[in-house]
């Protein structure tokens, strides 16, 4: 495979459409839920409805992804359960699949109603809760970590939608409530699975007593889907062959990865204690944690490079929550004076676009380096 150097030099136009569509979605978003000059927040819905659109039309009205006609034929066929085509598809994608088909026959049609629903799982929670989930760090997250891919895999990243709409609870605390979201999207995609270990985890650090227990059996957790990765990640389980290695070498991208966040954490940990036992931040660990040990394990376990971005909402929703509770006042500090707030802000800035530009090369074996949609447009 080509290096990402080469690749952005041989689909350039193809990536300066997607940098544009990451910007103006998230400077979008920024805009919606900014401070006026009183110092205080004003939800400005029309920015939010424009960076929506951004995407939709972006995404829904594609025509690109190395597995387009794969689900085409999934589409043409979602009433025959017998398929070839359907045989192993999750039941839930299946239905949904039938219910748009009802609609109309038009796989062109449904590829938009499989844009919009996911837009508006992930849309109305940074709304519902845009004072926690601050929309313009949240739709970077999105758009720069795991947004380009999902024109390639859409059952999974219908099921990673659902898995964050289902935020909320992790939010609220409500742990009954997320596990059913999970169960749906399972459904939709067997490997949402994958969340039950933090949720495990999640149940296990709710209560304070017994650390020493809770560790010895979180490591035990993650021991047995270690030891058991090819039984796991096998047809018997998923219903095709997902994959487990005995080899690779651990890369030094999984520490890029992971260092901004802990970075953030470290730093309240030290200079702003209260924040680290709020019950937000504290569930949030416990899935950022995770996915840590996820990516260790993606050298041994092919699959869970992937299933990675099930985990990738810390990532969107823990900058900007931290920082928009820093209770410092810059409003009368000279021009030249930078804050901390500022400059862990743009250390995000960059990060995200380092997750950007590490998917670039993942575009040619996802299809998705000659970006073209169905009005014609094709950036080459």
């Amino acid at each position: 495979m080509n290096g990402i150097g080469e690749l952005i030099n041989q689909y350039s136009a193809t990536i300066f459409v997607y940098f544009v569509v990451i910007c103006s979605a998230s400077i979008f978003a920024a805009l919606s839920y900014r401070k006026n000059n009183t110092g205080n927040y004003v939800w400005r819905r029309i920015w939010f409805i424009l960076s929506f659109i951004t995407l939709l039309l972006f995404l829904g009205l594609a025509n690109c992804g190395e597995d387009y006609y794969s689900y085409n034929r999934i589409f043409d066929n979602c009433f025959d359960w017998g398929n070839p085509h359907t045989l192993r598809i999750e039941r839930g994608y299946l239905l949904f699949n039938m219910a748009v088909k009802c609609i109309s026959s038009s796989f062109k049609f449904f590829h938009f109603i499989w844009a919009f629903v996911i837009l508006v799982l992930i849309y109305s929670t940074i709304a519902k809760y845009k004072d926690v989930i601050r929309p313009g760090w949240t739709i970077l997250g999105y758009t720069s970590i795991f947004m380009i891919q999902g024109l390639d895999l859409m059952r999974m990243y219908f099921a990673i939608a659902i898995i964050f709409w289902g935020i909320r609870f992790v939010i609220q605390d409500k742990k009954i409530k997320y596990l059913l979201v999970v169960i749906a999207a399972f459904f939709v995609h067997r490997s949402a699975l994958c969340v039950l270990v933090p949720y495990a985890m999640w149940v296990m650090f709710s209560r304070k007593e017994k650390y020493t227990l809770k560790i010895i059996l979180t490591a035990m957790m993650y021991g047995v889907i270690y030891a058991l990765r090819n039984v796991l990640f096998s047809e018997m389980l998923f219903g095709y062959q997902y994959g487990g290695s005995t080899s690779g070498q651990i890369g030094s991208a999984q520490i890029v990865y992971a260092f901004p966040i802990m970075l953030v954490f470290l730093y309240y940990r030290i200079y702003k204690k209260e924040y680290i036992k709020d019950p937000i931040v504290s569930n949030l660990m416990i899935f950022y944690l995770s996915s840590i040990v996820f990516a260790l394990m993606s050298y041994s376990i092919t699959t869970m490079g992937r299933v990675l971005f099930y985990f990738t909402y810390p990532y969107m929703v823990l900058p900007g929550y931290l920082m928009s509770n820093w209770s410092g006042s810059n409003r009368y500090r000279p021009w030249h004076k930078v804050s901390m707030h500022e400059i862990i802000g743009f250390c995000f800035i960059l990060y995200y676009f380092f997750r950007a530009y590490m998917m670039i090369a993942y575009i040619e074996t996802d299809g998705l380096q000659v970006y073209s949609n169905i009005l014609g447009f094709f950036a080459n």
